[in-house]
């Protein structure tokens, strides 16, 4: 789910496509607000989000099992790597059925 902040649902649906071309996302991703009219916690199950972007994993019954908040791109120096290896463990361990 992605919530941008642009002028025009053309100019999100862009950016978006350039996220998921660039991040390599081979699962759905859909555009749910792009100019703050939408609430949040109107969708989803938490009170609040405390940074963008902010990345629920749900188990197959759809429990969240982990939220991760914030960027940390490849200037970020470890982090990225750090986050990067926690992502892929994560996705791991979900696609594996373990959770």
């Amino acid at each position: 789910m992605s919530f941008e902040k642009t002028d025009s649902k053309q100019v999100a649906i862009k950016n978006l496509k350039k996220s998921v071309d660039k991040l390599q996302m081979d699962y759905p991703v859909i555009l749910v607000d792009f100019n703050k009219t939408v609430e949040v916690s109107s969708i989803l199950p938490i009170e609040k989000v405390l940074a963008y972007p902010t990345t629920i994993f749900l188990n197959h019954k759809n429990e969240i099992v982990k939220i991760h908040t914030g960027f940390s791109g490849q200037a970020t120096d470890g982090h990225f790597e750090q986050f990067e290896n926690e992502f892929n463990e994560t996705i791991s361990t979900l696609l594996s059925g373990l959770n």
